[in-house]
């Protein structure tokens, strides 16, 4: 079962939220517990880390939706969120609160389907899958789901997580190899990125954890197939 909250305000689009994901769940064979609030004190007093996924609108009385969504964060770390709401201006706001994506209104089923496909498919890589690395001679545990790219620099592999930043030796074509099944591409040659932290692309570059990744000319094809399939849920 998945448990999805539903933040908005306005009767009309909360009915319709409710409907899409009533129509994919029939559609994909998911089980959803889907739950409403109409304001941002409903559901932060007090808040519950039982949710999967939480859409939310920005624009609602007494607590905003950026507000509620940081209060929030500061008690779950791991729910995705996902604003759907008609104020494009704080689109690049919900980065500091690892917004998922940012839903423009008025949205119509087939982009709504896209958007949740991403979700589940975040929530579903989340297991507990982990990678062994030596740091000065004592060995580390990495959640994978929790690094943003992998660089090769000066011989040695640096992993950038949004914590914490790990060196150590090793081979880009073998990390590659490793990470391939996780959603992972290399985009240049010093860089193998994780495309669940990919949030924009433009000039040649893939921004990642709000760093500009250089993608080389002769991957960008395959680098924008790869993101589509990523997208879909492929």
């Amino acid at each position: 079962m998945i448990r999805i909250a539903v933040l908005e305000d306005e009767a009309d689009y909360s009915k319709q939220l409710c409907e899409y994901l009533a129509q994919y769940a029939k559609e994909r064979q998911y089980e959803f517990k889907v739950t409403c609030f109409y304001n941002g004190d409903g559901i932060t007093d007090p808040y519950k880390p039982e949710y999967d996924i939480i859409l939310l609108d920005i624009d609602m009385p007494f607590m905003d939706g950026l507000t509620t969504a940081r209060l929030i964060r500061e008690q779950d770390e791991e729910v995705v969120l996902m604003f759907v709401t008609n104020l494009a201006q704080y689109a690049i706001s919900g980065y500091s609160v690892d917004a998922l994506d940012y839903i423009l209104k008025p949205v119509s089923y087939f982009s709504f389907s896209q958007y949740l496909t991403r979700a589940i498919s975040r929530i579903k890589r989340r297991s507990a899958d982990y990678l062994t690395i030596t740091l000065k001679g004592s060995i580390y545990k990495i959640n994978i789901s929790s690094i943003c790219y992998v660089e090769i620099r000066d011989h040695s592999l640096v992993f950038y997580t949004k914590e914490k930043t790990y060196h150590t030796a090793g081979k880009m074509r073998e990390m590659e190899e490793k990470l391939k099944k996780y959603h992972f591409f290399r985009c240049h040659a010093s860089y193998l990125i994780n495309l669940e932290y990919v949030q924009g692309v433009q000039r040649g570059f893939v921004i990642v954890c709000e760093t500009e990744i250089p993608v080389s000319r002769s991957k960008k094809k395959e680098f924008m197939q790869a993101m589509s399939e990523y997208m879909n849920g492929v």
